[in-house]
């Protein structure tokens, strides 16, 4: 049985069933079984859809607790949402039928772990001289052009772009 806790303390319970799995898909667009695509980095890197791809599964029993899914997704802080990741994947795992269960687990921890890896290469590049460098200069350039914009437009400065010009006359 997979479970995790709410901010609130309130125990969930995730099973899936193939109707579940479906209303899922059709209704969110994500299929959380597929095998040819990891929806956990989907999930995780979009956080709303994780909420409510949550609240489906515990629709049930958020039903029993007359909970909206407003009301639930209010007892989903960040630091739940690790732990409700890991019971909707152990969920899915055993989604399949036992013999496919480790060649499934297998493939979802390798997607992890590659998806563990390729974010620490990107945050070591983000720290990069090199990269820095680069923001900084994109960033002047931006800057330049909003003060060039701002100098030339001809409703912020009272005028048209070569007021400053006009005879005496």
């Amino acid at each position: 049985m997979s479970t995790f806790t709410d901010a609130n303390g309130t125990k969930w319970e995730i099973k899936l069933n193939a109707t579940l799995v479906k209303d899922i898909r059709d209704g969110l667009g994500i299929d959380i079984v597929s095998l040819d695509k990891d929806p956990f980095a989907r999930l995780e890197s979009d956080p709303i859809l994780l909420v409510d791809v949550l609240f489906m599964l515990c629709e049930k029993q958020c039903k029993e607790q007359s909970l909206s899914s407003r009301d639930f997704g209010e007892r989903i802080s960040p630091e739940v949402l690790e732990a409700a990741i890991e019971a909707m994947l152990e969920a899915i795992i055993n989604f399949f039928p036992p013999g496919k269960r480790s060649v499934v687990r297998s493939a979802y921890q390798a997607n992890r772990d590659n998806l563990r890896d390729a974010e620490a290469e990107l945050i070591q590049e983000m720290k990069s001289d090199a990269t820095r460098e680069a923001v900084k200069k994109a960033n002047g350039r931006n800057i330049q052009d909003i003060i060039k914009s701002v100098i030339l437009n001809p409703v912020l400065t009272g005028g048209s772009a070569s007021a400053g010009h006009r005879s005496a006359t």
